[in-house]
């Protein structure tokens, strides 16, 4: 009986363990991504006259830095979330190319949402678990 009380709490620490560690990688990359788009969408909101090219290069190394991050975060984290995230990533990088920045900086809103949604989701709390 010892024996399995022993394995146990020692499979619930492993757990708890790689959840805080995968919560916090979360956390910093996403709230990172989501940082920077809510940079883009102050850019496109205060300016008069946009600089596109330079709107544009921030939104597409955006998309880069996320491409090489996701890969670690689609080992634990529900792909349909990351999809929705990186389509309107995708979505905003068009919209962009053909200067509609309303409808770029919608995108760029609902990709904030979404990113918040995520780390809010898979935080570690009671809620979450039940």
């Amino acid at each position: 009986m010892k024996k399995e009380i022993i394995i146990v709490s020692i499979i619930v620490f492993l757990v708890i363990v790689t959840d805080v560690i995968t919560q916090r990688y979360t956390k910093a990359t996403i709230g990172e991504v989501s940082n920077e788009l809510n940079g883009i969408c102050e850019q496109i909101d205060k300016e008069e006259e946009k600089n596109h090219e330079e709107i544009q290069e921030s939104l597409n190394k955006i998309i880069e830095k996320w491409e090489e991050k996701k890969n670690y975060i689609e080992i634990y984290i529900e792909h349909a979330e990351l999809e929705k995230l990186e389509m309107y990533m995708l979505d905003a990088r068009s919209y962009v190319k053909k200067k509609e920045y309303n409808m770029a900086y919608q995108a760029l809103e609902t990709c904030e949402f979404i990113a918040n949604h995520i780390i809010e989701k898979y935080k570690f709390c009671l809620e979450n678990l039940f």
